[in-house]
């Protein structure tokens, strides 16, 4: 894009990215607008009966019982929902609202100083990056797993400094929403002290300062709200093992070679064998990413490679309920593996920019693969994420009886509960 030399068409072209990719993003799972919208699991449950039950103020700052967090993104959401849409049309703005988190991470794709930026080709892919990783349809345009691509915004904002100053403030804005709708975001505060005391610029001292109150929040809702369920239950070759299957077998081989990984990973798991497969996938793949960063000597791809490996290793060790015969399916993690999986394939895109020789062959030949693997799974998994009961119809039932509990994806035990004096936060599925 820097190639364009003329301002506006450089701008118009940028807006144009960021439709495109919103098209694409609306193109993967097109039945959520067909059925009138949709609320997922505790958007629907949690944050929207919130809003109907509880004033404003209440509904913001909720924490689900089953979360550990603050999700603003969720509370605010459905809250703007319920007083912009209504109750027929809430799912709708949610979905919007949604799509607007969705498109940040492009945003700072395409006004901020990455490599990228020297072909619009690769302008291109990096932005479609960010629509296709393989299995990720459960943080598809609904406000519970807004944080992920807050958190994935977050990250490129870390890595790459702004064209403008304008968009230096956007930043600071961004960073501050993504860091209290979730901990995702907070698991990069000593990333971005670090740049700010090495760099001691004004602005990255800001964003770290931002990141940083975020993380004391955050922490604090994590000991006032504890969960047993949060941590890792399993071993450094579990974890590693199940990394590998689901952020490198899965986005460099495909969704049908990843079962067969499965497979054979649960096999070796059940049989008390030494998971050796896993950890040396692992070890190799970030390896080689991280060579090919170091003969390039960016910057901005080593905080890329950094953000990637710090939400990777901490997203998988702190998963909800993380299981190891859990996370051999394949469904069970796509949100842990949506960030770093568009960080590596921009890590290995950068690499193929800036590389010579047969170093930029090797990248360009694994952007290649990455993007190929992406497009040929772009919907593999939406069958489990793309069914549910139509809204419009149940908002309908409960019109003729307010007793009526509103069915939302996916499906049991997800419910709406808008009768006055029964519905808990602690218990928002109970009759």
């Amino acid at each position: 894009m820097d190639g364009i030399r003329n301002d506006v068409a450089r701008r118009v072209l940028s807006v144009l990215l960021v439709v495109a990719f919103a098209a694409v993003v609306l193109a993967r799972i097109p039945s959520i607008e067909m059925h009138g919208g949709r609320f997922w699991a505790e958007e629907g449950a949690v944050y929207f009966s919130s809003a109907w039950h509880r004033p404003w103020y209440v509904t913001w700052f909720t924490v689900a019982a089953d979360a550990g967090y603050w999700n603003f993104a969720a509370g605010f959401g459905t809250w703007l929902a319920l007083k912009w849409g209504g109750v027929l049309h809430a799912p709708m703005v949610t979905i919007a609202f949604a799509l607007l988190i969705q498109c940040l991470p492009v945003y700072v794709i395409v006004t901020h100083e990455f490599p990228w930026r020297r072909s619009v080709i690769a302008t291109v892919v990096a932005v479609l990056f960010c629509a296709i990783p393989p299995v990720t349809g459960e943080v598809w345009l609904n406000t519970i797993t807004s944080q992920f691509h807050l958190a994935l915004a977050a990250a490129l904002i870390y890595a790459a400094p702004p064209r403008r100053v304008a968009f230096a403030v956007l930043d600071c804005a961004i960073l501050a929403f993504a860091v209290i709708s979730g901990p995702a975001t907070s698991f990069l505060m000593p990333l971005f002290v670090i740049a700010a005391v090495i760099g001691r610029q004004r602005i990255v001292m800001v964003e770290a300062a931002i990141v940083f109150a975020g993380f004391c929040i955050q922490l604090t809702v994590f000991l006032l709200y504890p969960l047993a369920e949060r941590g890792s239950h399993f071993g450094p070759g579990e974890l590693l093992s199940v990394i590998s299957l689901h952020v490198v077998v899965l986005q460099m081989l495909g969704l049908v070679l990843a079962r067969d990984f499965a497979a054979y990973l649960h096999a070796v798991h059940h049989a008390g064998a030494w998971l050796w497969a896993g950890p040396l996938i692992f070890v190799a793949f970030y390896g080689v990413i991280g060579w090919g960063i170091f003969r390039t000597r960016s910057v901005v791809l080593l905080r890329l490679f950094a953000a990637g490996l710090v939400f990777v290793l901490v997203s998988f060790y702190e998963a909800w309920a993380g299981s190891f015969i859990g996370f051999m399916h394949l469904l069970s993690g796509g949100r842990y593996g949506f960030a770093p999986e568009v960080l590596d394939s921009l890590s290995v895109l950068g690499v193929a920019v800036l590389a010579q020789g047969g170093l930029r062959r090797g990248f360009v030949a694994a952007t290649v693969l990455l993007f190929a693997i992406g497009v040929i799974d772009f919907r593999s998994d939406v069958l489990f994420f793309a069914e549910g009961p139509a809204w419009p119809a149940q908002v309908a039932l409960w019109r003729k009886d307010p007793r009526h509990f509103l069915l939302i994806w996916p499906n049991a035990p997800w419910k709406v509960n808008l009768r006055a004096g029964t519905w808990s936060i602690q218990h928002p599925n109970k009759v």
